[in-house]
């Protein structure tokens, strides 16, 4: 079973490729597989705190609508489930 640690977003705030300057936004987490950092996903806002770790069994997926920087979209938030 994997485990899960909530991290704050990191991204750059440049369309400049030469602009390689990390931000780091409270805004955003994403929960990160700690055996395998490549296997991340968005969290809900309010759901986690950061550097809480948590199992796959944990939390569910699901679509939600998001605003950001470039406009607005859709994507696969993970919410805590409600039975634990």
């Amino acid at each position: 079973m994997a485990t899960y640690k909530a991290v704050a977003v990191e991204f750059v705030n440049s369309d400049d490729p030469l602009d390689t300057e990390v931000y780091i936004t409270d805004d955003a987490q994403d929960l990160v597989n700690i055996d395998d950092p490549e296997d991340r996903v968005m969290a809900a806002p309010d759901e986690f705190e950061l550097g809480e770790l948590v199992t796959e069994n944990d939390f569910h997926m699901e679509e939600r609508m998001y605003t950001d920087d470039q406009g607005y979209g859709a994507g696969m938030f993970a919410f805590k489930n409600l039975n634990k």
